[in-house]
């Protein structure tokens, strides 16, 4: 989880507080001001954690908590996301609206999974009131089979950007982590794979360039959300942002928190459409050709050891 608040304001981001992600790393950062209620759940959020969380002393000593992570922190954390939902502003009077989704897997805490899989489910309404393309970016790409197949098989027209390998914080690191990068170019080849498999030769027509890397002279990429615009281009009427990589990790084994911001403020609409493309300006369109080729090939031993990895990444 990171979480950025200040008083009533807080930042929405995937970010970590280290040098590179104020240099040279890639990542998206949405301030909201003024939101009691949001900066309130998040505190909130932050004590439950803190509860169950090892504790650094003055004297640099770690104690450990009264009580241990477990199913308490799931029904600790689900019932403050029931009280912060039964708060939501549901007047009709703003034109923009927030929403935090929390996922904490071992704990019994799916909230973010199960949204995020339901909007999915609705992009055929969605598209009635024009949003016509999906965008989706993860730093670490690694979908869940339910997720990848929703997204292959909704309407919208559609484009992924992830790192590329020189992109990786990973790459050309020492140690077992040298092969991290080649790891990932193997779950684009199969998500690349389940493409031809599941996508209708109209949309693949109508999509020359699905998937892309990020590919930027001296830049690593950290970047993850989604986004959902007009036939255009112009405008994003709604946008996921967060620590989440929409990832078997995300799901299973971390702890989570993803923003929904849903707009039809055409100002805000057009500046998020404007971070988008800034984003994929430096995606490179990657095929099953580009990943074959020798430099893109996982060692026989890591393609067979993939199902279990692939939960870790």
């Amino acid at each position: 989880m990171k979480i950025y608040l200040f008083d009533d304001s807080v930042i929405l981001s995937g970010a970590n507080l280290s040098r590179d992600y104020f240099t040279d790393r890639q990542d998206r950062y949405l301030l909201i001001r003024d939101a009691p209620r949001l900066c309130d759940f998040l505190e909130k959020l932050v004590d439950c954690v803190s509860d169950a969380s090892e504790q650094l002393g003055s004297d640099g000593c770690l104690s450990q908590p009264a009580r241990p992570p477990g199913q308490w922190l799931g029904d600790r954390v689900n019932r403050l996301i029931a009280e912060f939902a039964t708060s939501q502003d549901c007047s009709g009077e703003a034109d923009s609206t927030v929403y935090a989704m929390v996922q904490m897997g071992p704990m019994g805490v799916c909230d973010d999974a199960y949204a995020t899989q339901r909007l999915l489910h609705q992009l055929p309404q969605l598209m009635q009131t024009g949003q016509h393309q999906l965008h989706l970016a993860s730093g670490y790409f690694n979908l869940t089979d339910d997720f990848t197949e929703a997204l292959l098989t909704a309407p919208q027209q559609l484009r992924v950007l992830c790192a590329s390998p020189a992109a990786n914080s990973f790459y050309k690191s020492t140690g077992p982590s040298y092969f991290i990068p080649a790891a990932y170019s193997q779950l684009e080849r199969q998500f690349l794979a389940a493409a031809a498999k599941l996508r209708r030769p109209a949309a693949e027509a109508a999509q020359p360039s699905l998937l892309a890397e990020y590919a930027r002279p001296g830049w690593t990429f950290h970047a993850k959300g989604l986004w959902l615009g007009d036939r255009a281009g112009q405008r994003v009427g709604l946008t996921l942002v967060g620590s989440s990589n929409f990832g078997y990790r995300t799901r299973l084994r971390d702890l989570e928190v993803q923003f929904g911001l849903a707009t039809d403020c055409d100002r805000l609409a057009a500046r998020l459409a404007e971070e988008r493309d800034g984003l994929f300006q430096h995606g490179q369109p990657v095929s099953m050709a580009t990943l074959n080729a020798a430099d893109r090939r996982a060692p026989a031993w890591l393609r067979l050891a993939m199902p279990a990895f692939k939960t870790y990444c």
